[in-house]
């Protein structure tokens, strides 16, 4: 059985007090964590996941970079996000499409 949701990605260029406060935000999510990178991931219920990005915007130093996908498996879209330079930017895009890109590589 599919779940209905995917919220996952890393957060780079990110000091220990950082990485904290995103274990904090993500405690319900699998999360590791590697010099200054931290990856996480969670599969299930839908969350909110314009709460999360705003959380990790406030959380993370400019200086930092995130990337973030967001599958919505019964909408069959997947939101791809970047926050740079404390700005969020998102594209949304059918799974259809990634998975055609995929097939042809």
């Amino acid at each position: 059985m599919t779940v209905p949701a995917r919220f996952y990605g890393h957060v780079i260029r990110i000091t220990d007090d950082t990485a904290a406060e995103l274990k904090t935000l993500l405690a319900d999510f699998e999360i590791t964590t590697e010099e200054t990178v931290l990856d996480f991931a969670y599969e299930g219920q839908y969350i909110d996941s314009d709460h999360y990005l705003d959380e990790i915007v406030s959380i993370i130093p400019k200086s930092a970079e995130a990337h973030i996908d967001f599958i919505d498996n019964q909408e069959w879209i997947m939101e791809r996000t970047l926050i740079r330079e404390g700005q969020i930017h998102t594209k949304r895009v059918s799974l259809n499409d990634v998975l055609e890109r995929y097939n042809m590589e």
